[in-house]
């Protein structure tokens, strides 16, 4: 399993999203949101977000 690039959250196999940067980079998304929020508007991760998102509500 692989972890989202912009909340951090696991994906698991086949579901998600995978972008292919024009340099080679691989980025996976577990949703539209995060591809949006990260490649089209350029918005980081908010740390309050990526606790939410986290198993057991702290940061990893």
């Amino acid at each position: 399993m692989v972890k989202c690039s912009y909340c951090i959250k696991e994906i698991e196999r086949g579901t998600g999203l995978i972008y292919v940067k024009k340099n080679g980079a691989i980025r996976h998304y577990c949703s539209d949101r995060c591809y949006k929020f990260n490649e089209l508007y350029g918005k980081k991760a908010s740390k309050k977000e990526i606790a939410a998102n986290s198993p057991a509500g702290t940061l990893a």
